[in-house]
């Protein structure tokens, strides 16, 4: 039910006594569901918070610290002192209490201003607050204000005038910088995937058209960066993905009042070395299941979202009203056994369903000369002769054969090479034809 977490935030607890005389554990999130229709925020940060308490009269005494000028003691509050963080709270709850949990929340030095309602509206209440703080003698230091994650002009302009990394460092320098704002940026994983690449241990530096490519691609998604919108829990929810061959993404977005879809996140990653050779249904599959991963809490906070995927077979299931259960599948066994009648079996290689599955296109100068020999020692009389007039047919091949034909074939993205069974990533399987 719940587990131990390190957060920047946390509800307080208490325990509430029931009815049958036992305890009721109670999380107190008042102040979290204040924030959850928000829209606008702004973070203040106290200068020497602690040091704005003066020490009891007749008590200075008991904080002395010797030096080499010899002893002294404090007037006002030190930091260290265990009692110090509940008498700041409660200067500061004595001093902000007629905003509390109203539009402000104040958590020792740093103090949070939310709002739901116009900017103008917001800035209204952030001049309450400052003016009350600088009533009690507070200041504040504004490099550690903040205005919520944005894309800094600055730091834009930076990226523009990056030069392109000559070293190993150099890239990971930029890549280091550039993934605090990934949020921003759609298809980040995809986009990076050359220069990650540059990261790998053993890997020469080279840079080359690709990742230039990449490296001005990223710059410019930098300077064009979309403004995320504040998450909405009641308004309508779309979840957008999709899976490259080597990366997957997704786009959280929801309908504003003007009827158009805002974006409200951005996820990408790329696949694992596992998870780029499933068949392209599975990773399309996979980028949903990533997606509601990583947006969990959004998701479940929400009422009914669509998913919007060119999975063709989801779609068709979102026309049913049903509900998933997952089953272990040694407990499928009538569903099982129906799906297993011996019957429904391919019977040989010449079951229709088998052809087209296990037919591999080699370029004719791709194959080893001492694979040539061995096939050539062997009868081509194949019934598909006469549909490949321009190519030699060889039936069955042997083991050994498809197995020194490895290492001449090309990648899938090699023009030369296709795949006809994405599945059946190797020439070795059971009796294959071979087509040179």
């Amino acid at each position: 039910m719940s587990r131990e977490e390190l957060s920047a935030a946390a509800a307080p607890v208490l325990f509430v006594r029931k009815p049958n005389g036992g305890l009721r554990f109670c999380c107190d999130y008042r102040a979290l569901n204040n924030l959850a229709k928000a829209k606008w925020f702004t973070k203040l940060d106290v200068v020497a918070a602690f040091h704005k308490i003066r020490m009891a009269p007749g008590h200075e005494g008991k904080t002395a610290f010797r030096t080499r000028f010899g002893l002294y003691e404090w007037l006002v509050c030190p930091f260290g002192l265990s009692g110090a963080p509940a008498s700041f709270q409660r200067y500061m709850n004595s001093v902000l209490r007629e905003w509390l949990d109203d539009f402000v929340t104040a958590y020792l030095d740093d103090v949070l201003i939310y709002s739901s309602g116009s900017k103008a509206d917001h800035e209204a209440k952030v001049r309450r607050v400052l003016q009350a703080l600088a009533d009690a003698g507070l200041h504040l230091d504004p490099a550690k204000c903040e205005k919520g994650i944005a894309c800094d002009p600055e730091k834009q302009r930076a990226i523009r005038e990056w030069e392109a990394p000559t070293t190993v460092k150099g890239v990971r320098s930029f890549l280091g910088f550039a993934n605090y704002y990934r949020i921003f940026i759609p298809d980040y994983a995809k986009i990076t995937q050359s220069l990650d690449a540059l990261l790998k241990k053993g890997t020469a530096f080279h840079w080359g058209r690709a990742e230039n490519e990449a490296f001005q691609e990223l710059k410019r998604r930098f300077c064009e960066s979309p403004v995320l919108k504040q998450w909405d829990p009641s308004l309508p929810t779309f979840l957008e993905t999709d899976c490259s061959g080597y990366a997957l993404g997704g786009v959280l977005s929801q309908e504003g009042p003007d009827g158009r879809r805002h974006a409200c996140a951005f996820f990408s990653k790329r696949l694992s070395p596992a998870e780029y050779n499933y068949p392209i249904h599975d990773k399309e599959m996979l980028a949903i299941m990533r997606c509601l991963d990583n947006w969990n809490a959004e998701l479940r906070s929400c009422g009914p979202f669509t998913i919007l995927t060119d999975h063709r077979n989801l779609a068709e299931l979102s026309q049913f009203d049903f509900k998933l259960e997952y089953r272990p599948g040694s407990e499928a066994v009538v569903p099982d056994a129906l799906s297993r009648r011996e019957q429904d079996k391919p019977q040989g290689i010449d079951d229709e369903r088998e052809q087209g599955r296990m037919i591999q296109l080699i370029p004719d100068s791709a194959i080893p000369s001492s694979t040539r020999a061995c096939i050539n020692a062997m009868s081509s009389d194949c019934s598909e002769a006469s549909t490949l007039p321009k190519m030699k047919v060889f039936e069955p091949i042997r083991q050994s054969a498809s197995r020194a034909c490895l290492p001449a074939l090309a990648g899938p993205e090699d023009p030369d090479f296709r795949m006809c069974d994405r599945r059946r990533q190797k020439a070795d399987i059971q009796r294959p034809y071979l087509v040179a």
